[in-house]
């Protein structure tokens, strides 16, 4: 009779534990990110046929599905002394830029920003956020700006600025 009893509790055992499994053909989904490289405290340098093109240094960054995500860069070109940011997205062409972004354009302006986008092809700075521009006293404040770092032209909106001239 013991033997009896003790089959019977396992069947009720098993049985009860088939109940509380849930089965069915549905697969569970989780977003996969398909992570391509992972560096840190890296140079990128730019060249082709004609030469040198650009650098670029960050202490961190990952290549994922083909954008590069950058943190801390800093960038330079033929036309740029110091393109600096916290963060940095290149999407094809197109550098995206956020926090603390400072450039020293060279024999020019030196742009403050919290966001902007560089087109490298077109070496464009286009700042989407209120920005300041230095050179020696000259202070130019605005909301926006376009600034092209081969023809040095640039145009803003909203503009506030003080600039000193030669003329008297």
């Amino acid at each position: 009779m013991k033997l009896e009893m003790i089959i019977v509790f396992v069947t009720l055992v098993i049985i009860a534990g088939a109940y509380t499994v849930k089965i069915d053909d549905k697969r569970e989904e989780t977003p996969t990110v398909n992570k391509e490289l992972e560096f840190n405290d890296t140079v990128f340098t730019e060249v082709n046929a004609s030469g040198f093109l650009g650098r670029a240094t960050t202490q961190k960054g990952i290549r994922v599905n083909g954008v590069l995500m950058l943190d801390k860069v800093r960038y330079h070109t033929n036309n740029i002394r110091l393109l600096r940011a916290d963060t940095a997205k290149l999407d094809n062409e197109i550098l995206y830029l956020d926090g603390h972004i400072f450039m020293d354009q060279k024999e020019g302006f030196f742009y403050e920003a919290e966001h902007a986008n560089y087109h490298k092809r077109h070496k464009i700075l286009t700042i989407t956020s209120p920005f300041t521009a230095t050179l020696n006293k000259n202070v130019i404040k605005g909301q926006s700006l376009e600034y092209d770092t081969v023809k040095k032209e640039a145009y803003a909106t909203k503009v506030n600025g003080v600039v000193y001239t030669t003329k008297k």
